[in-house]
């Protein structure tokens, strides 16, 4: 399967419109090395909906010299935070985290606010069970 086409389907079928910016004007809190990534700023827009949101592309991209983001890369990472778990204690148990930890705590503070965040713009069952295919 081509990964890449399937998910320019999946934004011709709903009418989504996709654009990456570099911006490289933040550093991930997640990351825990100085190696450098590459960030971009992402918009999709549906109609008159519209989100935004900062995008963190791999280390080995930005070795690499890619500059540009592909919406597969985006739409795969959506697919998989769009369903966070509920509860802090269901989020350390489905990812292994401490539940004393104020690091997993504010890793799932902005998870969830993510998470809704795209549940807010994927709006329909039908699109979030489209949106899972792309992996």
């Amino acid at each position: 399967m081509n990964y890449k086409q399937q998910a320019a389907d999946f934004l011709t079928k709903y009418g989504i419109t996709f654009s990456a910016k570099l911006a490289n004007t933040k550093t991930p809190d997640w990351k825990d090395d100085s190696r450098p990534v590459n960030h971009f700023v992402v918009t999709l827009k549906q109609g008159k909906k519209r989100v935004s949101f900062d995008f963190f592309d791999s280390i080995n991209n930005y070795e690499k010299g890619v500059k540009e983001l592909s919406c597969y890369s985006v739409l795969s990472c959506c697919s998989s935070e769009i369903h966070c778990p509920e509860t802090f204690k269901e989020f350390c148990n489905e990812f292994g985290y401490d539940e004393d930890s104020r690091k997993a705590e504010k890793t799932f503070k902005s998870l969830k606010k993510f998470s809704d965040k795209l549940k807010k713009f994927f709006d329909s069952e039908e699109m979030r069970d489209d949106l899972l295919e792309i992996q």
